[in-house]
């Protein structure tokens, strides 16, 4: 097991790695650039890999203005199921929701699947992405980003 952490556990050549299986416990909400922390994610996981995500989702937009959650100056996203739904599709992973707060998703393990899914990436993503992750394997993270 290992682990990452851009300001306690900043070794960026984990993110030169490949992993079977990768947990983001309580931290998604923390990413203030999902989209380059999902691409990192994606670029790490190996084909047929799991994605385990645990945070709050947001269910009520009545109970938005008076939720705990969103008091906390270091979360930069909520999620609900639908946007992770959407996430996994863009990547082309499945995505299951098996208990409240808890997302699943894996990486197809062929080829082709595979081809798709970075297709659906525009080049404009690719660009934005490959600077972040420029910026994480060089040491200079400007927003936490924690795996």
């Amino acid at each position: 097991m290992r682990l990452f952490d851009p300001l306690f556990f900043p070794d960026p050549k984990l993110l030169g790695n490949l992993y079977d299986f990768i947990t983001c416990t309580e931290t998604i909400e923390h990413f203030h650039r999902p989209a380059e922390a999902f691409f990192c994610l994606d670029r790490i996981l190996r084909p047929g890999g799991w994605l385990a995500l645990m945070t709050c989702f947001q269910t009520d937009d009545h109970r938005f203005a008076a939720w705990h959650y969103r008091r906390d100056p270091t979360h930069g996203v909520f999620y609900r199921e639908a946007p992770l739904r959407h996430i996994a599709r863009r990547f082309g992973w499945t995505c299951e929701i098996p208990v409240k707060d808890v997302a699943l998703m894996q990486k197809p393990s062929d080829a082709e699947a595979m081809a798709q899914a970075t297709a659906r990436l525009s080049a404009l993503e690719e660009r934005r992405i490959r600077t972040a992750l420029d910026r994480i394997t060089s040491g200079r993270l400007g927003t936490p980003l924690t795996f």
